[in-house]
C-alpha cells in the first residue's frame, strides 16, 4: 500500500511539473496547441515516457530510469484506478 501511495505522489508531482512546464512553453510559443490530453502528453511527457507510454530508451533520455518509473500502458502498476479511467483522462484531458 505504501508503494502505491509513493507512486501516486510521484505521478502527482510529475503532473504538477508538467503543468508548470506547459505554462512556460505556452507563453514562449503562443501557437502551441494544448487543448487535448494527447497534445499535452506529446508536448510535456512523451520525451521521457515515449509516444506510447512505455518509456524512451536510456540512451535517449540520458538517465537511468528508477524502478518506480511507470509504464503508462499498465496503470495498475502505480494506482488503484481502473485503466478505463486513465484512458479517459489521457484522451479527454
Amino acid at each position: 500500500m505504501r508503494e502505491r501511495f509513493h507512486g501516486v505522489l510521484f505521478l502527482l508531482a510529475l503532473l504538477m511539473w508538467a503543468g508548470l512546464a506547459l505554462s512556460a512553453q505556452a507563453a514562449d510559443y503562443p501557437g502551441l496547441p494544448l487543448n487535448t490530453g494527447k497534445q499535452i502528453y506529446e508536448a510535456a511527457c512523451a520525451a521521457c515516457h515515449g509516444p506510447r507510454g512505455k518509456g524512451m530508451p536510456e540512451s535517449t533520455v540520458g538517465f537511468e530510469k528508477p524502478d518506480s518509473f511507470p509504464d503508462f500502458t499498465r496503470c495498475d502498476q502505480t494506482t488503484a484506478e481502473m485503466d478505463t479511467d486513465w484512458k479517459a483522462v489521457i484522451v479527454h484531458g
